[in-house]
């Protein structure tokens, strides 16, 4: 299952086959696991907007109620781009979402913020994405939940992983998160392409998968 906000549904990589017109890395690596094992079951819960207290609050009870083998958390976003933040209670949401879902049996992944480079403009949201990923490496550590580490800007510094609205990853930058969760929990799913266009075609309807 995957919970969170906009980057998990998929803004940014437009899919004419999914139900929501989106794809995103979370339905890539569904999809991928489903060839590999047809058994695989799959929820995306993500919705757009969503601050790290809707996802603990909206999100993760309906997840627990699936009993999920894998659940990742990304949120934090939309709590960074406020005009007050309470770091303290941001992370303490995703501290609780986590704890519950590790309860009921799930491994947890984590992914963190994407940090920035660039104008001066953005320095204060560099310092609140700094503030939010070191409290998600402690609340990782600490639930013993797996972390994806994406924070480092070197590597998504090129501009064709980036949607034109520059804040959601574009297609191959989706492709790039769904091999990077893979990667954090060892599952096979061989190299990242070189295209953006990967796993369905446009006129590929997904399957194997619920």
């Amino acid at each position: 299952m995957a919970l969170g906000d906009s980057l998990t549904e998929g803004v940014g990589d437009p899919h004419p086959c999914s139900p929501n017109g989106l794809r995103g890395w979370a339905d890539l690596l569904a999809h991928r696991l489903a060839e590999l094992e047809p058994a695989t079951e799959y929820a995306n819960l993500a919705l757009r907007a969503k601050r790290a207290a809707d996802v603990q609050r909206e999100q993760v009870a309906a997840a627990v109620a699936l009993r999920p083998d894998l659940v990742s958390v990304w949120a934090g976003g939309n709590d960074i781009l406020r005009p007050v933040l309470d770091a303290d209670e941001v992370l303490a949401s995703i501290d609780s979402a986590v704890g519950m879902l590790s309860a009921g049996g799930a491994t947890v992944v984590l992914v963190t913020g994407f940090e920035l480079t660039g104008s001066p403009a953005f320095a204060l949201l560099r310092r609140r994405v700094a503030i939010l990923n070191a409290g998600l490496r402690e609340i990782a550590h600490g639930q013993r939940a797996t972390l994806v580490d994406v924070s480092d800007p070197h590597s998504w510094a090129d501009r064709r992983l980036w949607a034109p609205d520059r804040v959601h990853p574009s297609a191959l930058g989706h492709a790039r998160l769904a091999h990077a969760v893979a990667a954090a929990c060892r599952m096979p799913l061989g190299s990242l392409p070189a295209q953006a266009q990967l796993g369905w075609g446009a006129e590929t309807q997904p399957s194997g998968i619920r």
